[in-house]
């Protein structure tokens, strides 16, 4: 029987922790929006096709589960769906439930993406459900939208920022994930939260630098002005809402939300976290360009 439910298993963070506990040997049930994703998942788990909206389908997943990786896009249903699967998990018994929130969550933060993960986050607390909650920096995986930039004129840009970030490795994030659905944090712990980030800050412009090393060509990073960010979001179809909560991240991250590190990768993996040049020469296919 499959005890854990992997939620948003065909993305970026819920993919590897399916990743992580196949290669623990751990049977996995996922939970995807559209069958067309099952076929691609790793390591063939047991998929139940639904949404947050589903309660029925949701039911069906929990069915018989006893641990739950929450995680979903930040948005403005984001608060009621993922409330909806802890209210779900608690009707079906669920003893732990491991939820994806961000490093700067709270109810007053200044990025209404933070204050949404801070909506769960007390929404699970007052569930009564043994829960850790994982709070990433700015994860290394952002950078790959950033690709055919990199690749075809040798830029990687942003909104204004020049502050460093202590970027975290999706992977990193998965790895810590599965350690704790596979009881890591002990049997007493009954609410915990986890700030994971990379082991060091690292500016854009550091990373520009190295994405010239991978690419064979110079990268230079170009912060551009809040409207032309807007401008360039809009034309690719981002909702203004979203947009607007973006541009607000970014103007936290310059102020240094991001730039302190901890050790709590290191604390419960017993290994260092892996750095931004690790990850980008793991993907350096994507920024090269075609032979």
């Amino acid at each position: 029987m499959n005890h854990i439910l992997v939620t948003g298993a065909a993305g970026n963070l819920g993919g590897r922790v399916l990743a992580a506990l196949h290669r623990r040997g751990v049977p996995v049930r996922a939970l995807v929006r559209h069958d067309d994703r099952a076929g691609a998942l790793v390591g063939s788990p047991e998929v139940v096709v639904g949404d947050y909206d589903d309660h029925h389908r949701l039911t069906h997943a929990l069915s018989g589960v006893h641990r739950v990786f929450l995680v979903s896009a930040n948005g403005p249903a984001q608060v009621a769906q993922e409330c909806a699967v802890i209210d779900a998990a608690v009707d079906a018994g669920v003893s732990l439930v491991v939820k994806v929130s961000a490093h700067g969550a709270d109810p007053e933060a200044p990025v209404g993406f933070w204050r949404a993960h801070a909506a769960v986050e007390r929404h699970l607390a007052q569930s009564g459900i043994r829960s850790v909650v994982l709070r990433p920096t700015y994860l290394m995986s952002n950078l790959l939208g950033e690709a055919p930039q990199v690749r075809q004129h040798g830029l990687l840009p942003s909104p204004p920022l020049s502050a460093p970030l202590a970027m975290v490795d999706p992977d990193d994030v998965a790895d810590v994930a599965a350690h704790v659905l596979l009881g890591g944090t002990g049997p007493d712990v009954t609410q915990r939260t986890l700030h994971l980030t990379g082991p060091e800050p690292v500016t854009l412009g550091a990373v520009a630098t190295l994405l010239g090393e991978i690419a064979g060509h110079p990268v230079q990073h170009l912060a551009a002005p809040p409207e032309q960010a807007q401008a360039a979001m809009r034309a690719q179809g981002v909702a203004e809402p979203v947009v607007a909560e973006i541009l607000r991240l970014f103007a936290a991250l310059d102020q240094g939300a991001y730039a302190a590190t901890t050790t709590t990768v290191a604390d419960i993996l017993g290994r260092a976290p892996r750095d931004v040049r690790d990850f980008l020469h793991r993907h350096a296919h994507l920024f090269q360009p075609a032979a």
